[in-house]
């Protein structure tokens, strides 16, 4: 019995940092910048994408909002990194949020294209 207890208590250490990460309460503000490659039809975006959004966590939910219609919950990829797919304009978006590391970052990306917008907090 002590071997269980041991274990339970290693799973419990193990899950408490995406746990604790995942409830902390925060707004963080990014302005995302198009890649230098991006094909024009991807540039087109570049208005609507360069707005600022802001990526909300409040009691373990993830939602994240933009002037340029961007809006909705995310889910959790991995501990402290959320997602969301957006359509905009035809051209699918997945959007991701890396909340893990004190550097935060948000990434929006068109796979069928190859186009890409990144961001760090304002």
């Amino acid at each position: 019995m002590r071997t269980s207890r041991r274990g339970l208590a290693v799973v419990a250490a193990l899950l408490l940092p995406s746990v604790a990460l995942a409830a902390e309460d925060s707004v963080t503000r990014f302005r995302l910048a198009s890649d230098a490659n991006n094909v024009t039809a991807c540039k087109t975006l570049d208005p609507v994408l360069g707005l600022p959004h802001t990526v909300l966590v409040r009691n373990g939910d993830v939602e994240i909002t933009s002037a340029g219609g961007i809006e909705g919950r995310m889910k959790e990829i991995r501990p402290g990194v959320y997602g969301v797919v957006f359509e905009l304009a035809g051209i699918r978006l997945d959007v991701v949020a890396d909340l893990s590391t004190p550097r935060r970052t948000l990434t929006v990306a068109d796979r069928a294209l190859a186009c890409k917008w990144q961001a760090t907090p304002e």
